[in-house]
């Protein structure tokens, strides 16, 4: 009886390596030119069914490799020269390694990781050491290395996957220890089925007892786009949630630094990257040659000569000479030399050479060129552009362009200000609002949905008729005129001219009008020239409305006129003043003062 065992089972393991022979015989042929790895690995799998397993190996490497009808086993040495690497046959699996420089005294764990319900490998789970600063990341067969000195003696493992349960364990550090590891996925909660109604059971009216919310998908930010790009260059960033402390971290670049692997999981007290460096905050001071990346909160103070990029809130102080990203809320004194970007609150002060921008501003802007912010309750200084999608109490100043939805402050702009609802002062060379609740504006053009509004038809004593418009607020506005009077015989002279006005409402049909205004005259038939002359005006008067889009007006008028002599301006001004209050005449500039009137119909 046993030697029928033992024969039968030499048959069985004949018939195993007779298989595993056949199978690394199988044929390959191929002509392959600097090709990726892992196109080279994927044609050896169509011809063969072995599947590569790798975790370290640069599988966007270029190679060529050239074999007609040659067998796997031959051509497997071909590539491990090629490649310089190890390649360990498992079954189906041919298993790459790196030929890494190994200490005497180093130990090797490694292994594979599977769901513990699915028993599928886990790709891109995190594998760590906090101790010795260590991580890597399973492969598309859940193999892992990790390359451990042996004078640990014991070692706790971490193990973090998104979605799944972390887990830990410890190893004693004596030989190679391969490890078989599963992990649970977070249980999820089923939401019940939600009731149905038939027809006759849904209510008449449910558009209006039902509100209906629309959410508004936001386009990502580019600190959005920035940290999916670091998480897929780092999956430690997605799996790993645990906070490493450490009182001071030197780093020339991430990959050489004190906290080795694990600087995005670290939080610093004290940081210098010689160049550049990651981390998960720092408690008091961080500086950087090139740049500061942070992966959540930094509370302290960072100096970097590009660029500081942080996930999470900053607290106190970011200076860098290009760029400030901050994905949370600011709170201290943000200083850029080009851009601040920020995607939550701004609190402090935010000054860049060019361009800033924060979802919620509450505080003080300073940009060279623009400022943006989707709420702001503050103040914008730029040179020339500010921009708020809406406010609650803000100051803007620029050099050209203001704009907000609400301003309870002040805008002021070299051009143009706009605003939605203005319940504060607009000062500008053109203002515009929809509505004014409780402000004015101060400019040479004043529109407003609201606002007021008037063309006017007068008419005076020298016999001229003028057309003007008035905009803005009602008791301080400016209005512009055009005018044309033929009183003198074969003789048309023009009239332009601006002014501040007001008109100040004493009932509903009576209103108090003043106006100072100046214009000057020009010779129809000599438009051409450049004789000096300068009319000032100031008016004082009454207007009568007895309907809401039209009144009558009219005044008393004090006038000078300022004009060049022996030019035909001065013929007019002869024969149309007949009194005059004051009147000075000089050997080339003459002056005259007289009392006057004024009629005119608004609309």
């Amino acid at each position: 009886m046993s030697i029928r065992i033992i024969l039968i089972s030499i048959l069985v393991l004949w018939t195993y390596l007779l298989a595993a022979q056949s199978g690394l015989n199988s044929p390959v042929t191929l002509n392959l030119t600097h090709e990726k790895v892992k196109v080279v690995f994927g044609e050896i799998t169509k011809q063969t069914g072995y599947i590569f397993s790798y975790a370290t190996v640069n599988d966007e490497a270029r190679m060529s490799l050239k074999v007609d009808n040659l067998a796997l086993k031959n051509v497997l040495p071909i590539l491990e020269k090629e490649l310089q690497v190890s390649i360990l046959v498992k079954q189906k699996y041919l298993i790459v390694k790196t030929q890494q420089v190994i200490k005497k005294n180093d130990i090797i764990i490694d292994g594979n990781i599977y769901g513990q319900n699915s028993g599928e490998p886990i790709f891109n789970a995190s594998v760590y050491v906090v101790k010795e600063k260590l991580v890597a990341n399973t492969n598309n067969q859940g193999y892992f290395m990790l390359k451990v000195p042996s004078h640990a003696k014991q070692i706790k493992v971490e193990i973090a996957k998104k979605n799944y349960i972390d887990t830990s364990f410890v190893v004693v550090v004596s030989k190679h220890q391969p490890l078989v590891i599963k992990l649970n996925k977070y249980s999820r909660t089923l939401i019940s089925p939600v009731d149905t109604l038939t027809r006759n059971e849904l209510p008449v009216l449910a558009s209006n007892t039902h509100e209906v919310r629309i959410v508004e998908i936001k386009p990502p930010t580019f600190n959005d786009r920035f940290w999916e790009k670091q998480k897929e260059k780092n999956i430690e960033l997605n799996n790993i949630t645990d906070t490493l402390f450490n009182g001071l971290s030197i780093s020339l670049l991430p990959g050489i630094s004190t906290n080795k692997l694990l600087s995005y999981q670290t939080k610093n007290n004290v940081a210098i990257n010689i160049i550049g460096g990651h981390s998960k905050g720092t408690g008091g001071l961080e500086l950087a040659g090139v740049y500061n990346y942070n992966s959540a909160n930094v509370d302290g103070l960072q100096i970097a000569g590009v660029s500081n990029m942080t996930y999470g809130n900053v607290n106190g102080t970011q200076v860098s000479g290009v760029m400030n990203a901050v994905k949370g809320n600011f709170i201290g004194v943000q200083t850029a030399g080009v851009v601040n970007y920020n995607d939550s609150l701004m609190s402090g002060v935010q000054i860049a050479g060019v361009y800033q921008r924060a979802e919620s501003l509450k505080g003080v802007q300073v940009a060279g060129l623009l400022n943006k912010a989707k709420w702001a309750d503050g103040a914008q200084i730029s040179g020339l552009i500010n921009y708020a999608d809406s406010t609650s109490v803000l100051t803007q100043v620029a050099g050209l362009y203001n704009e907000a939805d609400d301003i309870k402050g002040l805008q002021i702009s070299g051009f143009l200000n706009r605003a939605g609802t203005l319940q504060g002062i607009q000062i500008g060379i053109i203002n515009k609002a929809k509505y004014i609740k409780g402000g004015f504006m101060l400019g040479l053009i004043n529109l407003a949905g609201n606002g007021f509004k008037k063309f006017e038809i007068s008419y005076n004593e020298l016999g001229t008729a003028s057309l003007g418009f008035r905009s803005g607020w009602a008791p301080l506005h400016f209005h512009f005129l055009g005018g044309i009077n033929a009183t003198t015989k074969d003789k048309y002279y023009l009239q332009s001219g601006f002014g501040l006005a007001s008109s100040v409402k004493m009932n509903s049909w009576l209103r108090l009008e003043s106006d100072i205004n100046t214009r000057s005259t020009y010779d129809y038939q000599n438009l051409t020239s450049s004789a000096f002359n300068m009319q000032t005006q100031v008016l004082a008067g009454l207007s009568y409305y007895p309907s809401k889009r039209f009144g009558i007006k009219t005044g008393v008028t004090l006038n000078h006129f300022w004009y060049e002599n022996a030019t035909p301006i001065y013929d007019h001004i002869a024969s149309t003043i007949d009194r005059s209050i004051y009147n000075s005449e000089g050997s080339t500039r003459s002056q005259k003062m007289w009392l006057g009137w004024s009629v005119g119909l608004m609309f």
